[in-house]
């Protein structure tokens, strides 16, 4: 397989380093094989994910299954509605210090899973955060798998979730 060099211009004008706001150094790229690559450097522009941490922060599962995209749209409703704030749950396993740092200054958080695999709750706990809500979708009679993403059914567990947070 023949490799491509890119430089770091290159790389920044494809979609990948463009769309994602990357900013790297120099970079070797081949396709269905990575060498090694040193770790890009993201840059948050004009964000204030730290300026106001939340008492209540919600993380929750953004799975493949309906039970995930039930659980991702009850947190988004919980945002909107001011209930809790929604942090991105990916970014705990990336160690993304803002969001690291936010968790640790809230007096309350809350994971919302989809299915008994509890990836939410598992990603606080690797992340060093076991003193947490939990809530899980298939508890409260959704079936993975089977369950409708609907408003209703978002609205069932968006209304559970404010009853863990307002404990």
């Amino acid at each position: 397989m023949k490799r491509k060099e890119f430089s770091r211009r290159e790389f920044l004008q494809t979609s990948t380093g463009l769309a994602s706001g990357v900013a790297a150094g120099p970079l070797v790229s081949t396709f269905g094989c990575a060498p090694e690559v040193k770790k890009p450097v993201v840059r948050i522009e004009n964000d204030n994910i730290g300026k106001t941490p939340s008492a209540r922060l919600v993380f929750a599962c953004s799975g493949a299954a309906d039970v995930g995209a039930i659980t991702d749209q009850a947190a988004r409703q919980l945002a909107k509605s001011g209930d809790g704030k929604m942090l991105c749950s990916v970014g705990l396993g990336g160690k993304a210090e803002p969001i690291l740092e936010i968790t640790r200054a809230a007096a309350t958080i809350l994971a919302i899973d989809g299915c008994p695999l509890d990836c939410t709750k598992r990603s606080l706990a690797e992340a060093g955060f076991e003193e947490c809500l939990h809530l899980r979708v298939t508890d409260l009679g959704m079936t993975r798998g089977e369950t409708e993403i609907s408003d209703a059914n978002v609205s069932k567990v968006a209304a559970e979730a404010r009853r863990l947070l307002q404990k």
